[in-house]
C-alpha cells in the first residue's frame, strides 16, 4: 500500500474529529476494513463467480511469471541439491503427482477413539 493513502485518510478524518489519537485510530479501522474488502474479499468473490473469465484473463501474465521466475527455482534447486548431502531431487523436494501423504481424518480419528 502506497504511503500517502493512509496519509490522506487521516487528513480527511483528522478534519473531522478532534484528538490526535481518536482520528489516527478511526483512519486504522477505515483502512484495514477499505484494505480487507479491496485486497481480501473482492478477488475471491470476482474468482470464484467468474472463474473461467479470470483465469483466461490472468493466464498470459501467469505465463510470463513462470518464463522468468522457472530459471529462478531451477537454480535454486541445483543450489539445494549442491549443499544439501544425498543425491538430492532432479525436480526439488515438492514433486507434483506424488501421492499424498496425510491421513484421511476419518483414519485419525479413528485411531484416536473418538
Amino acid at each position: 500500500m502506497r504511503w500517502w493513502r493512509p496519509f490522506c485518510v487521516t487528513l480527511a478524518v483528522a478534519t473531522w474529529v478532534d484528538g490526535f489519537w481518536v482520528a489516527l485510530l478511526i483512519a486504522i479501522a477505515v483502512m484495514t476494513l477499505i484494505s480487507f474488502a479491496i485486497v481480501g474479499v473482492s478477488p475471491r468473490t470476482l474468482g470464484r463467480q467468474h472463474s473461467d473469465a479470470v483465469a483466461l484473463a490472468t493466464a498470459p501474465v501467469l505465463v510470463w511469471f513462470r518464463r522468468i521466475l522457472g530459471p529462478v527455482s531451477r537454480s535454486l534447486v541445483a543450489i539445494a541439491n549442491a549443499v544439501t548431502p544425498g543425491r538430492g531431487y532432479r525436480d526439488g523436494p515438492f514433486q507434483s503427482g506424488t501421492p499424498i501423504e496425510y491421513p484421511h481424518p476419518i483414519t485419525v480419528l479413528t485411531i484416536k477413539g473418538r
